[in-house]
């Protein structure tokens, strides 16, 4: 899987290309306002500035210009791999893995992570990316099992990157930076509101 080629194919250059400057109060004020009134939400619109801002899966995808066809079950290759009970930890291993490594297994048998020097050269790339564009984290670490099922899914088939980006909220705590600034302020200026000038920081 040629790395450069594939994120043209997949319409991804917005995740490596994002906006470059931010107001970080504006972005404190949309993750104030992100949380859905109910947790089985799917609208995904609140107010910043009192402009309407949507971040729902169609608007998110629209706007990385890479619209998502789900299957009849409403979910993508990731969502799938996910829910499957009967996961093949085996087949996802001999992918991401050197030859003769594997992944950790715990002390009760549960599948921990995979270590960051075992992962091949492609997918120490797509990890460098995942990790830097897509989930809200500030290093370069192994990958837990959550992680890995998600890596496998982009370099088997296209993982829909939006659900990344809908849990950030409720998992971006106070000690933890604020994620996708760059996106953030491309969805407030898709929505058609004029930013001011007081663009105070830089990715």
């Amino acid at each position: 899987m040629e790395f450069q080629g594939e994120l043209t194919r997949r319409k991804w250059n917005k995740l490596v290309t994002p906006e470059k400057k931010y107001n970080e109060d504006i972005i404190k004020e949309f993750y104030a306002n992100a949380f859905p009134l109910q947790r089985l939400d799917q609208t995904r619109n609140n107010w910043v500035r009192g402009v309407k801002v949507s971040y729902s899966r169609d608007v998110i995808n629209e706007y990385l210009g890479s619209p998502y066809n789900l299957g009849g079950d409403g979910l993508d290759e990731y969502g799938r791999l996910k829910k499957a009970r009967a996961f093949n930890a085996d087949k996802m291993a001999k992918l991401l893995c050197l030859p003769y490594c594997t992944y950790i297994v715990g002390v009760t048998g549960n599948l921990v992570s995979i270590l960051r020097k075992n992962l091949t050269t492609i997918a120490r790339i797509w990890q460098n990316f995942l990790y830097c564009n897509v989930y809200s984290i500030t290093h370069i670490s192994d990958l837990n099992m959550p992680r890995a099922t998600l890596l496998y899914s982009v370099l088997t088939k296209d993982g829909e990157i939006y659900k990344i980006v809908l849990s950030t909220p409720s998992i971006t705590g106070v000690s933890k930076p604020l994620g996708f600034p760059g996106l953030i302020t491309g969805l407030y200026k898709a929505s058609g509101s004029r930013l001011s000038n007081n663009l105070n920081k830089s990715l």
